[in-house]
């Protein structure tokens, strides 16, 4: 798969107030690693949360053969930059439409399997030639512990694989004396099954341009950590918007909205959280701030959602008064967008108006959740999404 710049299609990231954008570059160590920097410590995305050890042994690893790379997302150290000047520039660089010739490209599968290589070492690779990472475990007290990928000594912080066990996560940490901290999730997926690209029938912007990518297994959105009442309520009324449509389907599909006080860091697969972030900044300046993210995790395989992680910023005034409103937030409604599936909604006519009004827009944004984005969802899901009984 390849991601050129911001073209979102694992992490995506809302706009609002003076500008805002991704805040992620293109890695040159793989070729779908998504990167944010990020003015303060990455680590406080671990500290005081659930973290898990390694469920790898040397009887079990061969399960994982053939799993796919979906993608390496990171989150870096780094001071505030330079903020781009106009809206073009940051559109073009979070679109979710795809050039022509690259959308297939980014669902090709780049398998993976474990080898030992010493007594006690193996390594998890890519048979492709030049390809992928060389991720590095020891054999430590009968558990494979990663250390290292491509050379570089890491430290193991979260472990998780999903309930299904079609899919892991590996988080690590390290430090660049170039650049700084880094905190990295590596992310694998079984490729047993192999859907076709599947595009809606009209122009609605998903994940990858018009492609279908959802959720399969039963949606459950969570408010994660302790917080304000109001700040909760704001959570759960922006969740509650997604529930209003004015034409829902015969059958609606039901999504469960719970809150958890404690939570594992956003690498992990069986938790589905919206989380409110005060430690840091994404890609600041002053002038330019990211509101918040949202880390869509697919198997390219079977073109399903497996996981996603929404972060909202509270550093930054305008996400902190929405969020901490008691009422619906355009921030993180745009973002729950996103969570179930949709794109930014970047299409214009020739006088800069927006073609279909959405809340997936950035300088079109509207304030609300809209008859357009109603539709996408229901293309998308072939049912409207109402609150779980």
């Amino acid at each position: 798969m390849i991601l050129k710049a911001c073209l979102v299609v694992l992490s995506l990231c809302s706009i609002t107030t003076v500008m805002s954008g991704c805040g992620k570059k293109k890695s040159s160590r793989a070729a779908n690693v998504v990167e944010y920097f990020i003015h303060g410590d990455p680590l406080l995305l671990v500290e005081g949360k659930e973290v898990a050890g390694s469920f790898l042994t040397p009887d079990n690893v061969a399960t994982y053969n053939n799993f796919h790379f979906i993608s390496a997302t990171s989150f870096i150290e780094r001071e505030p930059k330079a903020a781009p000047t106009t809206y073009e520039q940051v559109e073009q660089a979070n679109t979710t439409e795809a050039p022509a010739g690259v959308l297939e490209k980014q669902f090709e599968l780049l398998a993976y399997s474990f080898s030992q290589v010493s007594g006690s070492r193996w390594e998890y690779r890519s048979a492709a030639e030049g390809q992928g990472y060389r991720l590095g475990f020891e054999l430590r007290n009968g558990l494979l512990e990663l250390v290292d990928f491509n050379d570089y000594p890491v430290t193991a912080k979260h472990y998780s694989l999903k309930a299904d066990g079609k899919a892991f996560s590996l988080l690590v940490s390290y430090e660049d004396p170039t650049i700084g901290k880094l905190l990295t999730a590596f992310y694998f997926a079984d490729s047993a099954v192999v859907n076709p690209l599947e595009k809606a029938a009209q122009g609605y912007a998903y994940l990858f341009d018009t492609v279908k990518i959802r959720w399969d297994e039963p949606l459950k959105v969570e408010a994660c950590g302790t917080m304000d009442p109001l700040a909760a309520e704001t959570i759960r009324l922006s969740s509650l918007a997604w529930f209003a449509d004015t034409a829902p389907s015969a059958t609606p599909r039901p999504v469960t909205v719970s809150a958890r006080a404690t939570y594992a860091p956003f690498s992990d697969l069986n938790q589905h959280c919206i989380m409110l972030i005060d430690d840091f900044k994404l890609e600041n300046s002053d002038d330019f701030y990211t509101a918040g993210v949202t880390l869509p995790i697919i198997n390219l395989a079977s073109k399903r959602i497996i996981d996603s992680d929404v972060m909202l910023f509270m550093d930054h005034g305008p996400v902190y008064r929405q969020t901490t409103s008691g009422s619906k937030s355009s921030i993180l409604m745009h973002e729950l967008g996103h969570f179930y599936g949709l794109g930014h909604e970047f299409k214009t006519d020739a006088d800069g108006n927006a073609l279909h009004p959405s809340i997936m827009a950035y300088r079109n944004q509207t304030s609300d959740i809209t008859p357009w984005d109603f539709e996408a969802v229901r293309e998308l899901y072939g049912e409207s999404l109402m609150a779980a009984p």
